[in-house]
């Protein structure tokens, strides 16, 4: 995160503006007042501006007040009131220095540094508002910078009180005003030496109105004009970042790289670290992996170190550099930062894709007791569940588990995923009823039906009520065609029109299934696929009495995959049609590849008695 104020603006910059006011605020000439004073006050108003010289704020302030009270009618006495507001304000008495400058005003409206006094009570008061950060303490100060320009259009402090207006709007929570008066900056005073600090404060306004197009524009400018400024690296990081935020990446990417490779550059942690980002948005994931590894050892003590670490492990990830990303991970995780319960959520995950799913119990395990209040403890709660699911022989136990993190987390980006892992476990596990019931409740929380995963919870309800002992096809049919219907591009959709074939047959509307397969037949693209859709148009053909037509789409069948896991039923169904179509020597080949390719297949012994 960039800071809107860069060091050199809150150091440099703001120290250097209070030595020139000690200058410009000495007022009218002492030598042309000498004469007509008192010898005593002479000396005493010389002994004070002496100490205010020598910058001993505090003997000064002192004598001023002494001078002020002693000569309250001397004609010096509105000068000392002005010093003694700029030594208030190096004593950083601000509330004494703004009482001291608003007496200069409404007491000494002849004064010649009116533009000073006004000047220095805005700085008093904003060095107030920093002090307090309250928004309507900031607004005071914007309304008396604001007085200096409108009844001091000449004053060279002009362009100052103009940029420390915006400074105020903007930390008064007041950003397109501060933009306004920005621009009126740099439009107006070409030759202000605060000119380069209004640009770079446009640029940082407009970015954080999120106004990028405008920010690139002003940034663009500043480096045009001021390539040799302290604050050009600044920029260059930020035209970067405004580049980022609009996608263009390509553009963004040489400037983080330049700026990540300047010494001393204090935020070049940040433009290594956006480097690295970038390549990642450009496809070049090994490149940002690599990238990001390599922050913490250029920057040791960068806050970056974990998000660069946890960020690496993401890419190592992504692109299947298993080993990597756990390492990655762990070494985020071992920072203990605020990234370390993330990290533990992907150590986790990366972990059970690599087999070693008791490692990842222990790892999210020791997360879930060391930050239990992390938003990212259900993260690891739910990674913990996958890894038990990842063990065969306790992936019974997950199945409850899967259903319990979506009861206590109902909101939760992970609550419909968890539902549907509960009724896909189930499924697989043969628990048709579980399925079913994880299905429909899916399928009846509005909230879930926005998620991506509704068209895989459909499929998986269909099987579960296709599949089952007491089978259900009116209701497996309907959810296939509801997949089929409100999510004709989804992947699932090919697999739920053989769902809708199934269904028919099991309901022997054979002549409807045949029909509905041969309309579907383009969706079968995958060999597999085309193969259960011929098996069943056969099988649809033979339970209809329809031996002879059902021949040639079996043999279709075994064409689409020949070596397919369902090859020897195809067989025996091939088999059975032949010998219902009066072709007993052809059903007696079919069986004699059975036997021989397919030894212990279930078919064998059925296909013995009918032939």
């Amino acid at each position: 995160m960039l800071s809107r104020y860069p060091v050199v603006l809150r150091g440099s910059f703001y120290l250097a503006t209070l030595g020139w006011l000690a200058v410009i605020a000495t007022g009218p000439s002492l030598h042309a007042q000498d004469d007509a004073a008192d010898s005593v006050a002479t000396r005493k108003y010389a002994v004070a501006l002496g100490f205010q010289k020598k910058k001993l704020y505090d003997q000064a302030a002192g004598r001023w007040q002494e001078y002020i009270q002693t000569y309250p009618n001397d004609k010096r006495v509105a000068t000392a009131h002005h010093h003694l507001g700029v030594c208030q304000i190096q004593q950083q008495k601000f509330a004494e220095a703004a009482a001291t400058f608003r007496i200069v005003l409404g007491k000494f409206p002849q004064f010649p540094s009116l533009d000073s006094a006004r000047f220095n009570l805005g700085l008093a008061l904003y060095n107030t508002a920093l002090a307090s950060s309250k928004p309507e303490d900031f607004k005071q100060a914007v309304a008396m910078f604001a007085e200096l320009p409108a009844k001091h259009t000449q004053s060279d402090l002009v362009p100052t009180a103009l940029y420390y207006q915006a400074e105020c709007n903007c930390l008064a929570g007041e950003l397109e005003p501060a933009v306004a008066v920005y621009q009126k900056l740099v439009a107006g005073f070409p030759r202000s030496p605060i000119l380069p600090r209004g640009y770079y404060a446009l640029g940082a306004t407009l970015q954080d109105l999120q106004k990028d197009a405008d920010a690139v524009a002003a940034f663009q400018t500043f480096l045009q004009k001021f390539a040799a400024d302290p604050l050009a690296n600044d920029c260059r990081l930020r035209l970067g970042v405004s580049l980022f935020n609009q996608q263009k990446f390509a553009e963004a990417e040489p400037l983080f790289a330049q700026t990540a490779a300047v010494a001393e550059f204090l935020s070049a942690d940040f433009a290594w670290m956006k480097h690295a980002q970038t390549l990642f948005e450009q496809a070049k994931v090994k490149e940002a992996a690599a990238r990001y590894e390599a922050l913490p050892a250029k920057f040791p003590e960068s806050q970056y170190n974990g998000p660069a670490l946890l960020a690496a492990g993401k890419c190592r990830y992504r692109s299947e550099e298993l080993p990597q990303a756990q390492a990655n991970f762990a070494a985020a995780l071992n920072l203990n930062k605020d990234e370390a319960p993330e990290a533990a959520y992907w150590l986790g995950r990366t972990l059970v894709l690599r087999g070693k799913p008791v490692e990842s119990i222990q790892a999210l395990d020791q997360a879930i007791a060391a930050y239990p209040n992390s938003e990212f403890l259900p993260l690891c709660k739910y990674a913990r569940i996958d890894a038990i699911f990842a063990i065969e022989e306790r992936r019974q136990e997950a199945i409850p588990l899967f259903v319990e993190f979506a009861s206590k987390n109902p909101t939760h980006e992970k609550a419909p995923e968890a539902v549907y892992r509960a009724a896909n476990g189930a499924l697989q596990l043969g628990d048709h009823a579980a399925a079913q019931k994880y299905c429909d409740s899916y399928l009846a929380n509005q909230a879930f039906l926005k998620h991506e995963l509704v068209p895989s919870v459909m499929l998986t309800g269909a099987e579960s009520y296709l599949h089952a002992e007491a089978a259900d096809a009116g209701k497996a049919e309907t959810l296939y065609r509801r997949l089929v219907s409100e999510f004709p591009q989804h992947d699932d959709v090919p697999r739920a029109q053989l769902g809708v074939g199934a269904c028919l047959h099991a309901a022997k509307k054979f002549d409807a299934a045949i029909a509905h397969l041969n309309q579907a037949a383009a969706a079968f693209k995958d060999p597999v696929l085309l193969a259960e859709s011929r098996l069943l148009t056969g099988r649809s053909h033979l339970d209809a009495g329809r031996g002879k037509e059902a021949v040639p789409v079996l043999r279709s069948a075994l064409a689409a995959i020949p070596d397919w896991e369902h090859a020897d039923e195809v067989l025996f169904i091939l088999a059975v049609s032949l010998r219902s179509a009066d072709q007993l020597d052809e059903a007696a080949a079919e069986i004699n590849k059975l036997n021989a390719a397919y030894a212990k297949s279930s078919y064998r012994d059925q296909a013995l008695y009918p032939l």
